[in-house]
């Protein structure tokens, strides 16, 4: 580790700012612009290690405060919404106290000229979506006109633009071995029902969300999902006794823990689709996963250019393939993410997958999107249409499981 770092930086009490999270600039409803090219979590890691050692930290932000609510003696400043600019609003309001920032959030490098209000839909447009893009605004900028501020490079490591000059890569990694905010299905929504005996049967759960690469900076057109309610219904049909094939999207959310659950990560569309596929046959297959829909015919190569254009065509159909597949398993399950008319979508959905039943919610602008432990789901099938509560989602989970019993027997 950089003496510098620890002989000059700690010691004096350096009040340190912090800027951590995933900045989202949204492109409709649920789909947003973000930037997977710097290391997830490495953020709340070093705000951690710097009050470990002595310094008075501020973490901002947008959606931040969940994940240090049980670090005190951390100040965490939530911005009001996802977006860049709400986020360099929060920045601007801070009063000049702080010796040192560190820009750690990860934000898109391209923002969309203008965003869709509701969620597009492939079969209604033209093929390719043509999308004009500008160069987003900077964070590291905002933070490094006020102070001496640390920010990654192109390859990842952290490095300090200020007077002085030093390499802090060793520092991160040193931090690896920490972890990010965990996440667990709580057991007493599991054991507050009467739960199937899947013992036997083969399920696949699809969860997370996808990362479509539009941009040679890292930039990716993605959906706002933490994961939790796929890892919820996974770690429920495990409970239940089933062998569940788990395939998840790229998340920051601590992966469910069972000896029935084996998890393969992916990153796109095509490949959630051929994960599931080559873990084919199965007994039942619920697809919870918020695949990004589109991808980049060509990723932008020159971000930075005022003008440029995003031609976006339509990803794979993964449910969709497997509700209509020659070996289809007996239960096929989809959600269904809506930002208006959800029953008439999910019902669609219903038949045009080839699905048993649907479980569908309203979601707002990918900006605001909570990541919430509790959801609200509309249950629909060919015979009838549910209306369930706001509930946990290990109680939706268990709701899921109701659904798989009554079709794989």
């Amino acid at each position: 580790m950089s003496e510098y770092f620890k002989t000059t930086f700690l010691p004096h009490r350096a009040r340190c700012l912090v800027c951590a999270g995933d900045v989202l600039e949204s492109l409709d409803g649920v789909r947003a612009f973000a930037n997977h090219a710097q290391p997830s979590g490495a953020a709340l890691q070093w705000a951690r290690w710097l009050h470990a050692h002595g310094a008075h930290v501020t973490v901002i932000g947008p959606q931040i405060k969940k994940f240090l609510s049980a670090d005190p003696g951390i100040e965490v400043l939530q911005s009001k919404s996802q977006g860049m600019r709400s986020l360099l609003d929060l920045i601007e309001s801070l009063p000049d106290a702080y010796d040192f920032a560190f820009a750690l959030c990860r934000s898109a490098t391209l923002s969309p000229q203008c965003s869709f209000l509701h969620k597009i839909k492939a079969k209604d447009i033209a093929v390719p979506l043509e999308i004009s893009v500008r160069p987003n605004a900077s964070a590291f900028e905002a933070l490094r006109r006020r102070w001496p501020t640390f920010g990654y490079d192109f390859e990842g490591q952290l490095s300090f633009h200020g007077p002085d000059s030093f390499d802090a890569g060793p520092c991160l990694e040193r931090l690896r071995a920490l972890r990010g905010a965990a996440s667990s299905v709580p057991v007493q929504y599991a054991r507050a029902f009467n739960l199937p005996n899947f013992s036997g049967k083969h399920i696949i759960v699809t969860s997370g969300p996808t990362a479509e690469t539009i941009s040679t900076q890292g930039d990716v057109l993605t959906n706002f999902s933490s994961g939790r309610q796929g890892f919820s219904i996974a770690w429920i049909a495990a409970l239940c006794g089933a062998r569940v094939s788990l395939v998840s999207g790229p998340t920051y959310v601590t992966l469910p823990a069972h000896p029935n659950i084996e998890i393969t990560l992916v990153r796109s569309a095509e490949q959630m689709l051929y994960a599931v596929h080559e873990r084919m046959p199965a007994d039942g297959f619920v697809a919870v996963a918020a695949v990004a829909d589109f991808k980049a015919t060509v990723p932008i190569s020159s971000p930075h250019a005022s003008g440029a254009a995003l031609k976006l065509s339509p990803t794979v159909d993964i449910l969709a393939s497997v509700g209509y597949m020659q070996a289809r398993p007996k239960a096929v399950i989809g959600f269904a993410a809506e930002t208006t008319n959800i029953e008439t979508y999910a019902r669609g959905k219903l038949f045009a997958k080839g699905a048993d039943v649907i479980f569908a919610n309203i979601v707002g602008d990918a900006r605001h999107c909570k990541d919430s432990s509790l959801n609200q789901v509309l249950e629909v099938t060919a015979q009838q249409t549910l209306w369930h509560p706001l509930e946990p989602k290990g109680q939706v989970g268990v709701r899921v499981a109701s659904a798989l019993a009554k079709l794989v027997g």
